[in-house]
């Protein structure tokens, strides 16, 4: 779902350009869609929102297809907990609590569209996590996740994320997840807003 621009002058077709992208990028990138758009479009800032995904493998033992995607997690969750957390964190909020000390943005109040949790289809005990927002903070969406699975471990309750939230408190909040279970699903753009 990662979208780029970037300005070219070329007589190549899009379809051509991207073929051409696509044998230099390989293996680890692929071009899926090339486009011409209008002068002044910038993929990051005028993006309207964003879809991220972060997938656990909660069960006792690991999946060695998805080890280097997903977050495994032995202890049991308390799903129903996760999921009344997740509701506090929809909306519009100072999400201050919820970024990297090293984050030095002054304005962080952000929109949250919606925060799903959903047992995935490809393995027994994979939950992925659905976010959508307008914007986020640096690690914003592993520290939403990491926070989320602490509330299933019973490690913090949802008095603290309210903390988190309403003090924009970092210490309240729970554990920055690890790298390797985010993607990065679709970047919006136009008058995507939920």
């Amino acid at each position: 779902g990662q979208t780029a621009s970037f300005e070219a002058q070329t007589s190549l077709s899009c379809d051509r350009l991207r073929k051409g992208l696509c044998s230099l990028c390989r293996p680890h990138v692929s071009v899926v869609h090339l486009e011409t758009v209008d002068d002044g479009f910038n993929a990051r800032f005028d993006a309207r929102g964003k879809h991220y995904r972060y997938r656990l493998v909660a069960r006792p033992s690991p999946s060695p297809l998805l080890t280097r995607h997903s977050w495994h997690v032995h202890a049991p969750l308390d799903l129903d907990a996760m999921t009344e957390a997740a509701k506090l964190l929809v909306g519009e909020h100072d999400f201050a609590g919820f970024r990297a000390s090293d984050d030095g943005r002054s304005h962080t109040i952000r929109h949250l569209w919606r925060i799903d949790l959903v047992a995935s289809a490809v393995a027994p005990g994979v939950i992925d996590i659905e976010v959508q927002g307008n914007a986020f903070l640096k690690n914003m969406v592993r520290i939403l996740a990491g926070t989320l699975v602490d509330v299933g471990r019973g490690r913090i309750d949802l008095g603290a994320v309210e903390r988190a939230l309403t003090a924009r408190d970092r210490k309240s909040a729970g554990m920055t997840a690890p790298a390797c279970g985010l993607t990065l699903v679709e970047v919006f753009y136009g008058e995507k807003s939920t």
